[in-house]
This record gives C-alpha cells, structure tokens and sequence, in this order.
C-alpha cells in the first residue's frame, strides 16, 4: 500500500533519528558488471547538494543548493527536508513523508525518481530521471537499510534482467555481508552461500560480478 505524500508538523531532532547499523558510516560504490553503478549511502540521513558542496552526502551535477535537501529514515518511513526548491510529484514541499514511489524534482533541472522495490526492506532508490549523474558517474544511489537486494525481480533494489539468482548485501552489526546460492568468488577465493566483504571486494558467481569501491 502506497503511502501519501503527507505534511509533517512533529520532528525529531537530528540527534534522535537512528543513524542506521552501529559504526556504519562509510559511503561506497557498488559496479556491477553489464548492469551499472550505484552510490550506496548506509546513513540513515543523507544529503543531496551540488557537486562542489562539502555538506552534500550525494553530490550532483547540476544547479543545485550545497545542501539542497535531506532525506531522513526513520523506521519504516523516509522524511524529506527542503533546503532549496523541491517538488514532489509536482507539488512544492518544504517537510514531507515520502511515498513509497514519487518524483522529486529539485530546482529547475534535476529530477529523481524514489522508489522502495521490496516490502519487507526500508532500503530505497533514488534514480535519475534527468540528464544527471553524481561524479564517478552512476544509475542511481541506494539509500541502504539493512539489506539491498540484487537480482532479476522487479522488487530487488537493483534489477539484474540476466541474472538467474538474487544475491543479498547486507549488515551483520557493523560488518558488511553478502549472501547467496551455490558457490562464491570472494577476492578469489571460492567460499558457499555466505561470505563477509570489505568497501574494496569483487564477488562472482556463476553468471554475474560485481565490485565495491570506496567513495
């Protein structure tokens, strides 16, 4: 069921809103061969700004604000905050719940598509509806929750049409893991169904990759 797009008058202090896995902090990219990038963001607020803005967790090229809004998750639901000119699907906003799928169009140029693919993760994407990228150029960013999924249904947090199999990041305490079937290539070495990855990892399977990078 999707949520509406509702104004919120009540807001926690930045202080009290869960900043996500204990010590994870760190932002990274996920490549994933013949499908594409994706920034992956584990806080639980982030900052989206121009590409220049020290202050901005998610830098963009564009004409943005350096801090141009700020997506909150809280529990099960993300709270967006405006710092510059937002529209959600059209409408202007300053404090919104997000829906679970919406369009949001920051400024004059820049547009986003948010979406939460799986009902049972709070992690979502934001993808580019616009000409714009971030820099290393990627598809999209992952705001990450507990887990992101990757795999060929249209509720993973990253279609894979090729893949034959779905494949599961996801945090262990402060560790980051990453599971699925059969047999994996972990940093060359061959480990089953389960293994523990570092912000540097290339992980294979039988007829898919994908590599981490530090951002």
């Amino acid at each position: 069921m999707v949520r509406p797009a509702t104004n919120i008058f009540h807001w926690k202090p930045f202080s009290e809103i869960a900043m996500g896995p204990p010590g994870v902090t760190s932002k990274f990219f996920l490549w994933i061969d013949e499908v594409g990038g994706y920034l992956v963001c584990p806080q639980a607020r982030v900052t989206v700004g121009h590409l220049d803005s020290r202050e901005a967790d998610v830098p963009i090229s564009g004409d943005l604000e350096s801090r141009h809004l700020t997506l909150m998750r809280e529990d099960d639901l993300y709270v967006l905050e405006a710092h510059g000119p937002v529209c959600l699907n059209g409408r202007p906003v300053q404090r919104t719940i997000l829906p679970e799928r919406c369009v949001l169009e920051l400024g004059n140029c820049v547009r986003l598509q948010f979406l939460r693919p799986h009902p049972l993760s709070a992690s979502a994407r934001l993808e580019f509806a616009s000409g714009h990228r971030t820099v290393p150029s990627t598809e999209g960013i992952l705001l990450m929750a507990r887990n992101i999924i990757l795999g060929p249904q249209d509720t993973s947090h990253v279609v894979c049409p090729t893949w034959k199999e779905s494949v599961t990041l996801y945090w262990a305490g402060d560790a980051l893991r990453c599971r699925g079937s059969g047999l994996l290539t972990v940093d060359g070495k061959a480990v089953r169904g389960e293994a523990m990855l570092s912000l540097t990892s290339h992980v294979e399977g039988a007829h898919w990759r994908f590599h981490l990078e530090p951002a």
